[in-house]
């Protein structure tokens, strides 16, 4: 064995890329003793799917008190390529250049996206196979998702959240306090219209395992020869392994679905913000307040630029979505998983002092109180 040189990035866990036997291999070494690293199992059951990279060994530390036993590394065959999120970064920072006065959004997104039209939805099916094979692997739980329990604790943070005053970092402007109302308001209300739909059950179908921690950095993809992408799913987290766990069925692949929307609102949100910053010389974070309450300081021709950019941004997000993971739905499950990710996103917002992605959050919470239910965000071009 003999280390290679390696930009592992940011990562909380220590990776070094290292040649076994002629070919490059990650060690992983995690930061902590924890029992709920469930990594080196999943990647030794998911081996040989294609769907993650291929186990080859890993260690543990046995407590001599207790007896138990918590992973300590992970050695598994190196992946190639990138985050799925950097063929995106490129491809919507390419589009801004071709947008100006009197260009329709919706025709340019499409035709700016075409070409990667066939491989996002190729991830698409990627992600589905994963989530099979690993189902295949694990098995299903004995009940459906609990969903009493999320609806109960989704209320209980949302009070929280809508009684506290949030806190900001110093010199920082406060969040528009009348959208901020609205998005509550929003919020109170999808939650309503949820327990009405879920009418008093405890579970709903839909529970299964999931990646439990899925970015669009986890997402990999490395360009082949014929021009498709080879993918690999990397960091599981799924948060329990056994069916018989009762936490397993506290989960599902929604979840990564989820995920996968929030992370391309933060991502779609923030590249709008710092492009409509440089179309009219302000600070981001005072386009990212005017995406959320209009920015009624700005004079109308400033409002029309930041509105259009926020449109054809959401516009752009919204088909990366359709052709990634098919179109909208309005099933309840998957309104209430995401009901509950961005309350916890907010919640962490709120508490770590970060306005400038609170407002993001509360741009999206305003969606429900949209007439369309595939309408994500209300920004548009005055």
């Amino acid at each position: 064995m003999r280390r290679l040189p390696f930009d592992q990035g940011w990562s909380s866990n220590s990776l070094s890329l290292v040649e076994v036997g002629g070919s490059a291999y990650l060690h992983k070494t995690y930061r902590r003793l924890a029992g709920a690293v469930h990594e080196p199992e999943l990647l030794r059951r998911m081996s040989g799917t294609g769907y993650t990279p291929e186990w080859a060994g890993d260690y543990t530390y046995t407590d001599p008190v207790r007896g138990s036993r918590h992973p300590v590394g992970v050695l598994y065959r190196h992946a190639p390529g990138r985050g799925i999120d950097a063929p995106l970064r490129e491809n919507l920072r390419s589009l801004w250049p071709r947008l100006t006065a009197g260009t329709a959004p919706d025709r340019l997104v499409r035709a700016h996206l075409r070409p990667l039209e066939e491989k996002l939805r190729a991830a698409g099916r990627f992600l589905r196979g994963f989530h099979r094979d690993l189902a295949a692997r694990l098995g299903a739980p004995a009940t459906g998702y609990p969903v009493a329990e999320a609806l109960a604790r989704s209320s209980a943070r949302l009070a929280e959240l809508a009684r506290a005053d949030t806190p900001l970092p110093r010199d920082a402007a406060p969040l528009p306090q009348a959208a901020r109302n609205a998005a509550f308001a929003a919020l109170a209300a999808e939650l309503g219209r949820l327990k009405d739909e879920f009418g008093g059950r405890t579970t709903a179908p839909g529970a299964g395992p999931c990646h439990g921690d899925l970015h669009l950095s986890h997402l990999l993809c490395s360009d082949t020869a014929d021009g498709t992408w080879h993918m690999n799913v990397i960091d599981l987290s799924t948060p329990a392994l056994s069916p018989d766990d009762p936490e397993y069925a506290a989960q599902s692949p929604v979840q990564d679905l989820v995920a996968v929307r929030r992370a391309l609102e933060y991502f779609a949100a923030d590249e709008a913000a710092f492009e409509s910053s440089r179309r009219l010389g302000i600070d981001a974070t005072e386009t990212m307040y005017g995406s959320l309450d209009g920015a009624p300081a700005l004079p109308p021709a400033d409002r029309a630029v930041l509105a259009g950019v926020f449109h054809t941004a959401d516009l752009w997000r919204e088909r990366v979505l359709d052709l990634l993971l098919g179109p909208a739905t309005d099933d309840p499950l998957r309104r209430l998983l995401y009901l509950r990710r961005l309350l916890h996103e907010l919640g962490y917002n709120h508490d770590h002092a970060r306005p400038y992605h609170a407002a993001i959050d509360l741009r999206h919470a305003l969606a429900p109180a949209s007439p369309a239910p595939t309408t994500h965000a209300r920004t548009r071009p005055s």
